[in-house]
């Protein structure tokens, strides 16, 4: 990882400065790009007078406007505070449609049955097929919808999983895609009251808790209440 140039350094004072309306900022601000992360991940952390922003290197070639949204956005989860501005709202837009631009390559033939089901049965199937690929063995992370690369992962613990549970990850990760993210403050909502109403019109829905749970203890894995845990900006 490396330290950006002055432009980097430029847009982080802006940001502060337009989303708390004062020029001079009590923070010292260090840019970096990292070829670590993922493309459009980024992270800021603070100590004592310091703020650094760690970005990928996607965002080197990213309109300013948004950058500066994407800053904003973090130091509203570094300061816990609540804000709005056109900038952040340019991000969110951004990264809302970023699957539009994103190459399909990787779709497991299984996966991809199980979505062409999914999609006809629930989404009369309008929703675009994205990536679709098995990927980590976590007991935890059983599956992800990633926005940034338009593609959803389902954990390699379930590749011998009944199907009517594969339909439910592969339902619960369609949704995501459909509805995206919802701001409140400084949080990003992705369970909504309206996630969660059309979750529950999932077939079977009252018993697939017990359905993964009985089936991670058949893999004499540690039970676990099934949870999804998202890949954020």
């Amino acid at each position: 990882m490396k330290a950006d140039s002055e432009e980097g350094i430029r847009l982080a004072q802006m940001a502060y400065a337009l989303l708390f309306e004062k020029t001079n900022s009590k923070y010292i601000f260090e840019v970096k790009y990292s070829k670590r992360f993922k493309d459009y991940n980024a992270n800021a952390k603070k100590y004592k007078d310091k703020i650094t922003f760690s970005l990928s290197e996607s965002w080197k070639d990213t309109n300013s406007e948004i950058v500066i949204g994407l800053m904003q956005s973090l130091l509203l989860r570094l300061e816990s505070k609540k804000a709005a501005s056109v900038n952040i709202d340019l991000y969110n837009n951004f990264i809302r449609n970023l699957h539009l631009g994103s190459t399909k390559k990787d779709f497991d033939p299984y996966l991809s049955k199980v979505f062409d089901d999914v999609n006809a049965e629930y989404f009369n199937s309008m929703l675009e097929k994205p990536s679709l690929v098995w990927e980590g063995n976590a007991e935890r992370t059983l599956a992800t919808y990633n926005y940034h690369d338009d593609t959803i992962r389902i954990s390699n613990v379930f590749k011998d999983a009944p199907e009517d549970i594969i339909k439910f990850l592969m339902y619960h990760e369609s949704l995501h895609k459909l509805l995206k993210f919802k701001e409140s403050g400084s949080r990003t909502l992705h369970h909504t009251k309206q996630f969660r109403r059309l979750e529950a019109m999932f077939k079977g829905f009252e018993q697939i808790d017990d359905r993964i749970s009985a089936f991670l203890r058949s893999k004499k894995r540690k039970k676990t209440i099934f949870s999804f845990i998202y890949d954020r900006i």
